[in-house]
Parts: structure tokens; C-alpha cells; sequence
């Protein structure tokens, strides 16, 4: 049986948690924390005993950012799932908690009537038995993704924003410090080509990774479709942005792809492929959730074969589940394109590339900064070590 520790500062959170974890027989939440002191010390006296950690972020004395950036100074190794209302208006304190090195998120319900719902619970299960190496038991879709307002940033946390961009430059300066980069000779901007890459769980933090080695001479569209809800991705593209070499924005629906530039696509939205006579474009729609997913990489990627693309280069990151998989096998018939997957050892979960690696469809299997060497490389860039 898997231990799970459970922190949040209100008592009935902490109590319905450890309901919905109790009722499956393969867990048993074995220690309770109101705030981050009291989560800390029992993970210090506790260290290897649990499986799991389920932690808020807005607690008094200490948050549960805070915790995490305990955690990666001492080197810890914790499978931690955030769980706060907070997640919701305030998406950026998410992605910092991905960045800190979090499993993943889910957010609370806004109404606390619905905190028993089946879809918190659903995904709390769903992303913990990931967390645990457990088989996820899968149930009917009901429930959409929160939505929320991606421009609601209270004030209030910016400067715990601002301390932590201050935190990461140093180390993203000494990054670059140790890269060149040249430009093959007679590349100018491409059309004719683009990079496609999917991720889901701890697919934020290897984004953080992959995208300062890209170099900003890039002469190729890059598209990302990360699984997330609508609001956390404008948050996500400005975060990437920061530390990137080549410019990262969300996309919008009606966007063309532009040589140089990383497009994100829009949380909580499928993303569509489109021409306007020769000119592709986005098209962004809230529809219908596919297999629990929106975005959803097969949708989008079968609506790509549409697009009379010369080259594609699909890379396919962390995340549970096999979406991409369908897409890129139907692709992959009758159009030219390269498969990379991210390795097992670098990914948090090792399941859409797996599903890629299984049905024979990755051409190249690699770490991070070497995935990064082949996308310099398809955009006609060469990365030379100094």
C-alpha cells in the first residue's frame, strides 16, 4: 500500500482528500499537515515513507512554494502533486511550483459544494496512481477543465514571482555560457517546414530545459501543445519566454506560423491546422474534451496532414497516456517526417514516448539537450560546444 502525506490549511480539505485517496485500497494517506513548517519537519522525520505528497500553496508561515524550493535546495527527491484553490486565479504560482519540480496540479473546485465531485476526484486519482506507478482506472469524462481568466494575477504574490525570476537567471546566464551557436550557410526563414511538439505531465519543466538550447537563429515555425487547461498557458508562454532564446507566445486563433517564433497552443482549446488559400493559419476552438483532452495532439496533428508540409519534425516529450501516438502513425504514411522522442530516464513519466518507442514510430530516442541539438539541426542551425 502507497503512503500519501496530504498538506492544505483547512481541515475539511484535508479531510475530503484523504477520503477520495482512502477509498482506493492500493493508498492510505498516513500524515496530515496544516502548513508548510509542519510539512517539512514531517517529511524530514519521515523521508522515503510516503509515496506521494499532496500539497497547497496559499498556507499561512509557509507556503507551499516554499516547500518545494526546500526540497530542490536539500535535493530531495518528492513525487508532489499541488492541490490549491489558488492554482486557479493564480496560474502563474502553478508553473512556478512545475518549475520547483512538481509532479503536476490540479485545481479545486471554486465551489466548495463541488469538492466531492467526481471530476476532482477523478483527476486527484488519475494523477497520483501517475505519481505512484499505479495503473490509473479509467472512468467516464464528465466534467470540463477549470476555466479562468489568464490576466487575474493578484498583486499580492508578485514579488514572490519576481524573487523566483531573479532566482533562476543566474543559472539560465551560465547555461548559455557554455553553449555557441552558428548558422548553416544559405538559411533563411522556411515555410515549407515545422517542428511539432507534445507534452503532458512534467512536461512544463523539461519545456524550461529544452527551450534555452534552441537557438534564436531557429528558422522554422515550432508548435507546443501542452495538456493544460485554459489560463495556465498564458502564464506558461510568458515563464518560457523569459528564459528562451527565440520568442514564445500563446497562440491565438486566427495566428500564422512564423519561421523563429514558438507558438503555444491555447489551454483548454483544440488546435486545427488551416489554409486561407497557400497561407496556413490556427484555428483554435473550445469544443469537445478528446479522451479527457483539449488540446489533444492527435487532433491536432491529423488536421497538419491537410497542410502539404515538405518536412515535419515531431518530438514527443514527458507525459502519461499515449496522445500523439494515433496522429503520427497516420501521418507518418504518407508524408516525411522524423520522430523523437524524450528518453525514460529524463522523462517524469515515461508514457506517451513509450506508446511512440512500442508501436515502432520513434525514430530517435534521446535526452533533452541533444533533442535540442536535432531541432537546431532541422532548422538548419549547427550547436557547437565551447
Amino acid at each position: 500500500m502507497k503512503e500519501v502525506l496530504v498538506v492544505d490549511d483547512s481541515a475539511f480539505m484535508r479531510r475530503i482528500t484523504a477520503d477520495i485517496i482512502n477509498a482506493d485500497k492500493r493508498f492510505s494517506v498516513t500524515g496530515f499537515a496544516s502548513d508548510g513548517f509542519e510539512a517539512l519537519d514531517n517529511i524530514y522525520s519521515n523521508y522515503g515513507r510516503y509515496s506521494a505528497v499532496i500539497l497547497d500553496i496559499n498556507m499561512p508561515r509557509l507556503t507551499g512554494i516554499d516547500v518545494l524550493k526546500e526540497l530542490k535546495r536539500h535535493n530531495l527527491d518528492m513525487k508532489v502533486i499541488v492541490s490549491s484553490s489558488i492554482t486557479v486565479p493564480m496560474a502563474a504560482e502553478t508553473i512556478m511550483a512545475l518549475e520547483l519540480g512538481a509532479f503536476d496540479f490540479i485545481t479545486k473546485p471554486a465551489k466548495l459544494a463541488d469538492i466531492g465531485s467526481s471530476g476532482f476526484a477523478r483527476d486527484l486519482m488519475a494523477k497520483l496512481c501517475e505519481a505512484c506507478s499505479e495503473e490509473v482506472i479509467d472512468e467516464p469524462v464528465e466534467d470540463e477543465p477549470a476555466v479562468i481568466e489568464p490576466e487575474i494575477v493578484p498583486a499580492i504574490h508578485e514579488f514572490t514571482i519576481k524573487a523566483f525570476d531573479k532566482y533562476e537567471k543566474e543559472a539560465v546566464r551560465k547555461l548559455h555560457s557554455n553553449l555557441a551557436f552558428d548558422k548553416a550557410d544559405g538559411v533563411v526563414g522556411d515555410s515549407d517546414r515545422i517542428v511539432f511538439i507534445a507534452a503532458s505531465t512534467g512536461g512544463p519543466k523539461v519545456l524550461m530545459e529544452l527551450l534555452p538550447l534552441i537557438d534564436k537563429k531557429t528558422t522554422v515555425p515550432i508548435v507546443i501543445l501542452q495538456h493544460m487547461p485554459k489560463g495556465f498557458t498564458h502564464h506558461l508562454a510568458k515563464r518560457l519566454n523569459d528564459i528562451s532564446t527565440v520568442p514564445v507566445k500563446e497562440m491565438q486563433d486566427g495566428d500564422v506560423p512564423e519561421p523563429g517564433c514558438i507558438h503555444l497552443v491555447k489551454g483548454g482549446c483544440h488546435l486545427m491546422f488551416e489554409k486561407d488559400q497557400d497561407t496556413p493559419f490556427f484555428h483554435i476552438e473550445r469544443s469537445t474534451p478528446v479522451r479527457g483532452l483539449m488540446p489533444c495532439a492527435d487532433v491536432a496533428i491529423g488536421t497538419l496532414e491537410n497542410m502539404s508540409y515538405k518536412d515535419v519534425l515531431f518530438v514527443v516529450l514527458t507525459g502519461m497516456g499515449n496522445d500523439a501516438t494515433e496522429g503520427i502513425r497516420s501521418y507518418k504514411k504518407n508524408n516525411r517526417c522524423t520522430v523523437i522522442v524524450q528518453n525514460e530516464e529524463s522523462c517524469t513519466v515515461y508514457g506517451m514516448p513509450r506508446s511512440i518507442v512500442n508501436e515502432g514510430l520513434a525514430d530517435k530516442v534521446l535526452p533533452i539537450d541533444k533533442i535540442a541539438r536535432e531541432i537546431n539541426h532541422f532548422s538548419g542551425v549547427k550547436k557547437y560546444g565551447r
